[in-house]
């Protein structure tokens, strides 16, 4: 091989390790990207758990260990009329890098409370703690149609994240008596290294009460 045929080699060697390395980031991404819906915004918007929130985190698990997507708490219990928060939350994960999952609820019992009114349309929440949110792609809720999309990844030099933890808080007002499941849709998990990270969904239960409070009339005593 000759000297420029061994530079060109070696530039294509580079190149390749370049694209693994962009390859999670393309798989988190792809999906918005493709329907032109890049939301910079999100960038600034994530913010830390509450105490409840990060309190059930874990020792990592094993690679190969298969993770779960779940809402927390689960069931949810909220009285119609009043707000209350779930959490998509990551059980056992390991390696996490970057996230695209999707939820469809019913819009006839809950609808999704805007956690930015500064950005048009209705935004959940990202959260911090667990996985950070250094590139947030997709952060929205259609009260019409009833799905909620999420989808971030990290950067460098963002470090994998391993264990359980909430990414992202959603903000739920009831508005209709009921009980309703919320199925994920769509799930896909990635390592750093482009490569997919196995998982399994528990749907989320949500259950609306009509409030227990009674009004008695006011007595005026002369």
């Amino acid at each position: 091989m000759n000297v420029f045929g061994k530079r060109q080699h070696r530039l294509q060697a580079v190149t390749t390790v370049a694209a693994c390395r962009m390859t999670h980031v393309a798989r988190v991404l792809v999906t918005v990207l493709l329907g032109g819906a890049l939301s910079w915004l999100g960038l600034s918007m994530a913010v830390r758990p509450s105490p409840a929130e990060s309190a059930a985190q874990v020792a990592p698990p094993s690679q190969s260990q298969t993770a779960l997507v779940r809402c927390d708490p689960n069931p949810l219990d909220a009285a119609v009329g009043s707000t209350a928060s779930v959490t998509i939350y990551m059980q056992e994960v390991a390696g996490l890098y970057g996230l695209d999952v999707r939820l469809q609820f019913d819009p006839a019992h809950a609808q999704v409370v805007d956690a930015d009114p500064a950005t048009p349309g209705v935004q959940i929440q990202p959260l911090d703690g667990f996985l950070s949110p250094d590139f947030v792609v997709r952060r929205s809720a259609d009260n019409t149609t009833g799905v909620i999309h999420y989808a971030v990844t990290q950067v460098l030099p963002s470090q994998p994240a391993s264990g359980s933890g909430a990414v992202a808080r959603i903000n739920l007002r009831g508005v209709q008596p009921g009980a309703i499941t919320v199925p994920f849709t769509q799930v896909e998990l990635a390592r750093n290294d482009g490569s997919t990270i196995p998982a399994t969904t528990q749907a989320c239960d949500w259950q609306f009460s009509q409030s227990r409070w009674r009004y008695l009339p006011l007595v005026t005593i002369r």
